[in-house]
């Protein structure tokens, strides 16, 4: 039954040394391979040379297996063996711009996984989908279920190589991600192996991996609301000394020029904040210098403030104190969204496609006296 790598029986010789003789097992094989026969219990035949008579006693001899068999490959039928997953091997950590979790309320989403086995069984994954929005403390947790209430199954590899399972998981998936979590966490997660198919025995090596990669799958369903939501942080601007120097009594004309790119199907109006330090917060006006608001067009729209590039280009003048705002080294500039709201579902493709691009730039006329 145990075969050493060239094919023979593994055969030990004996010697009159009176203790334990260790045999390396490296290279050998337990069984037939291919060959489907369950390996119930394993046969030794002992064979002593003697030149005494039959029957008389020559010694003692025993077999016995004190460390744990380590095989690299394995062949045969596992009976709904569990595997468990490592605690936090799939963490997933998302930043969103704040308040969107009321702007947005989802609808429909599905997570797609692509399950790359390895194994020669079949397997069965348990787990829940966990999210939590450190922001607002909710948490929200989920069993990972097919449509029909039941987890779902992996198919085995065959001889000729892996086999990919595509899971789409759409079922409740919704409830975590509504919540907008900062980090989503697979918990509770378990692999349930299950042994041969059909009578054909499972296969699995050292080498084996059971590999998943994963996308948050298009197009998004949203009912949209008209709800601000904010950027975590402001953008910091820098003003060279020689600018600041030019902004003062002289200037006769100063705006922000926006270029904006909207990808998405809806309009939105923008709010830009400007203050002279990060801690730029909306609700307290004390915390910044002065504001401008100005509407985003949606993709769909076509007028004469939008150029062939699907570009706006806006002017937000400027007063006199707000330019003096620029003469600071630093300036901070913090954009707050809110979309238009929808009567009904809008879908979005959540692909990189889908985006709104602002950019700014500060535009002044200055007066020149002659001499």
């Amino acid at each position: 039954d145990i075969h050493t790598s060239s094919g023979n029986p593994l055969t030990i010789s004996g010697s009159s040394y009176p203790y334990w003789q260790d045999i390396d097992l490296a290279g050998c094989t337990i069984g037939l391979e291919h060959s489907g026969q369950v390996l119930n219990a394993l046969s030794v035949v002992i064979t002593i040379q003697s030149n005494l008579p039959n029957g008389t006693p020559v010694g003692t001899a025993g077999l016995k297996i004190d460390q744990p068999l380590s095989f690299v490959a394995f062949e045969g039928y596992l009976s709904d063996y569990q595997l468990d997953m490592e605690p936090g091997s799939v963490t997933i950590n998302i930043d969103y711009p704040f308040g969107i979790d009321e702007a947005i309320q989802l609808q429909e989403a599905s997570l797609c996984l692509l399950m790359n086995n390895e194994f020669g069984f079949g397997v069965k994954f348990y787990g829940e989908l966990y999210g939590i929005n450190h922001r607002t403390g909710i948490e929200k947790t989920i069993p990972i279920l097919d449509e029909n209430g039941l987890p779902f199954y992996i198919a085995p590899a065959n001889q000729s190589g892996s086999v990919i399972t595509e899971l789409q998981f759409s079922n409740r998936i919704n409830e975590v991600l509504q919540i907008m979590p900062d980090e989503v966490n697979l918990i509770n997660a378990y692999l349930l192996i299950q042994g041969g198919n059909n009578g054909t025995a499972g296969f699995v090596n050292s080498t084996n991996r059971l590999r998943c990669t994963y996308q948050i799958d298009a197009p998004f369903t949203f009912i949209l609301t008209d709800r601000p939501f904010t950027m975590e942080e402001p953008s910091k601007v820098e003003m060279p000394k020689d600018v600041r120097d030019q902004i003062g009594d002289r200037v006769t004309y100063a705006a922000m020029v926006m270029k904006v790119k909207n990808q998405l199907p809806i309009g939105a109006t923008a709010t830009i904040y400007v203050g002279t330090d990060t801690n730029i917060d909306p609700s307290n006006p004390q915390s910044y210098q002065f504001y401008k608001q100005f509407a985003i067009r949606s993709s769909e729209y076509i007028g004469p403030d939008v150029n062939s590039e699907g570009e706006q280009l806006i002017n937000l003048t400027l007063e006199q104190e707000e330019l003096k705002v620029f003469q600071n080294p630093e300036v901070y500039l913090l954009p707050s969204f809110s979309f238009e709201a929808t009567d009904g579902p809008v879908t979005i493709y959540a692909s990189p496609a889908d985006y709104i691009h602002m950019k700014g730039m500060l535009t002044v006329r200055i007066h020149i006296e002659e001499e």
